[in-house]
């Protein structure tokens, strides 16, 4: 497993980020035949909502097989069921997952501050949970993370609910063109 993680000032676009991202994801789909990309993430909570900005950035740029937007989440109460979906639509879906989080401190301190505005992208599953931590389940080939807020565990919730809309923005923003252009150098091939 291999992780990439990508650190830059979200309140401008950064094409270094990008750049990397792309690379990443490149390097792992190049060979894979059936690309799904699921944006999970609710619309009522502003720091949760990078997933569904995210499908709708994909979508508006003509990506297929995306799953999770702006119109129809990909969220606790349907994931499971959206899962089950893309399962009966491939026979080998190569899942690309999309998820915000907060960077949780170890202690009744604040979570780590550094953490924000990053990008953390692993060959991996990620665990897609509510806020409760019921439903949780790992999902996905390659999961790609954006730490929206930080905090501590009693109160992730609120932070979520108070995150920065300028960040998560432009998180979607480089993520949804990473994806692309990764997308787009394996089409060239």
């Amino acid at each position: 497993m291999t992780i990439e993680k990508v650190d830059f000032n979200a309140k401008h676009y950064s094409y270094e980020a990008e750049k990397v991202i792309s690379n990443y994801i490149y390097e792992k789909i190049k060979d894979k035949e059936e690309i799904v990309i699921l944006c999970t993430g609710t619309t009522r909570i502003i720091g949760d909502a990078l997933g569904p900005i995210t499908g709708t950035f994909l979508e508006e740029n003509n990506v297929e097989n995306v799953y999770g937007n702006l119109q129809k989440p990909a969220d606790a109460t349907n994931l499971s069921k959206v899962v089950e979906e893309i399962k009966a639509s491939y026979s080998k879906p190569y899942i690309i997952v999309v998820d915000s989080a907060v960077s949780l401190g170890t202690s009744y301190l604040m979570g780590k501050p550094e953490f924000l505005k990053s990008i953390t992208v692993e060959d991996k599953a990620i665990t897609v949970r509510s806020w409760d931590t019921k439903n949780a389940m790992p999902v996905g080939d390659i999961g790609i993370t954006a730490i929206v807020a930080y905090g501590w565990y009693y109160n992730f919730q609120k932070k979520m609910e108070n995150a920065d809309l300028a960040i998560i923005y432009n998180m979607s923003k480089i993520i949804a063109k990473s994806i692309k252009s990764a997308l787009c150098k394996k089409a060239a091939l």
